[in-house]
Formats: structure tokens, C-alpha cells, sequence
């Protein structure tokens, strides 16, 4: 953009002495404190598990990976990517790389020779269970000093916000939509 000869970016008008536009300012102030709070707190936990969960010496992708095996084993790679809200190449590229770990394994499905179920190894096992005492811990120090009528009207907004974002981005929610901690 060439601000020489007076062009100001998209509508040309010109220079203004005050402020930038913020869009956050047409918005209520509890709302853009809600966004603050929700990022600060998605950054916080990112970098909190990050930190926890390569001691155990897994990525927090794979570590939700091992938790929706360990709930449910011999999910197919559709179905998993459903549970973790990723996309099927997402969770593609997180099951190779557990593979090659040796954390999980693929056989092919019995009735479907086209579908490939994945299964915990002995030693994905172990990873989860280490992985459950971390999330434990990690859960304890994030929700100290909260009372248990505040877990559940917390649990019950998030729960809202989540819908919220569900119906806005449509029937597709979850299978396109990617998490930033994924490899």
C-alpha cells in the first residue's frame, strides 16, 4: 500500500488523528471481558499442558487421543476425529506419529476390511494412565478455590457457549474445525 500519494487502505478517505477502530468496542464490556478471560485462561492451559504432558513425553493431541481410546478402544479414525473435534487428516497425522511411538496400533475391522480400528498398545496404556494423574493434578491446581456450585454454573455456561458455537458453525461442527494444540 502506497501511503504517499494519500491512499489510506481500503476506503481512501483520509487520515484520522484519533484512535484506530477497535471492534471489540461495539461490543459489551462483560462480553469483551469474557473473550479476554476465556483466551487468557485456553493460553494458560495450553501452556500448562504442554509443559505437563511432555514430562510424560506425549503432545497434548495425543494425549486427547489416549484419553478417548482409554474410554473407548477400537475407534475407527472418523469416529475418533468426531470425539476429539478435529479433522480425519488431524487425527491421521496424530495416530502415525503414536504408531511409530508404539503408543497405539491399526487392525482392520472384522466385518469391514475397509475400516481400520485403532487399539491401545500395552505401553499406550501405561501413557494413559500416567496421563490420567497428570490431568488430575492439572485439574486440581485449575480449579482451586472454586466451589462446587461454581464447577457446576461454570460447567453449565461453557456448556451453553459451546452449543452456541456448535449451532453457529452448523451440522459440519467438529469434523472441519481444528484444536490449536493439534501436531
Amino acid at each position: 500500500m502506497d501511503v504517499s500519494n494519500g491512499s489510506h487502505g481500503c476506503c481512501d478517505g483520509p487520515a484520522t488523528s484519533g484512535p484506530a477502530f477497535d471492534p471489540l468496542e461495539a461490543l459489551d464490556p462483560n462480553a469483551v471481558g469474557v473473550f479476554r478471560a476465556l483466551k487468557r485462561v485456553m493460553m494458560l492451559y495450553r501452556q500448562h499442558a504442554f509443559r505437563a504432558f511432555s514430562q510424560v513425553g506425549v503432545h497434548p493431541g495425543q494425549a486427547a487421543c489416549l484419553f478417548a481410546l482409554r474410554g473407548e478402544e477400537g475407534l475407527s479414525q472418523r469416529e475418533l476425529a468426531l470425539r476429539l473435534f478435529v479433522s480425519a487428516p488431524t487425527v491421521t497425522g496424530i495416530v502415525q506419529k503414536m504408531e511409530r511411538a508404539g503408543l497405539v496400533e491399526r487392525k482392520p475391522d472384522p466385518h469391514d476390511q475397509r475400516l481400520m480400528r485403532i487399539r491401545l498398545t500395552a505401553r499406550g496404556r501405561e501413557v494413559a494412565a500416567a496421563l490420567a494423574e497428570t490431568f488430575a493434578s492439572q485439574a486440581e491446581s485449575m480449579l482451586a478455590g472454586l466451589t462446587q456450585a461454581d464447577l457446576a454454573e461454570l460447567s453449565r455456561l461453557l456448556t451453553r457457549v459451546g452449543e452456541n458455537l456448535a449451532d453457529a458453525l452448523g451440522p459440519s461442527a467438529g469434523a472441519d474445525s481444528t484444536m490449536a494444540d493439534e501436531e
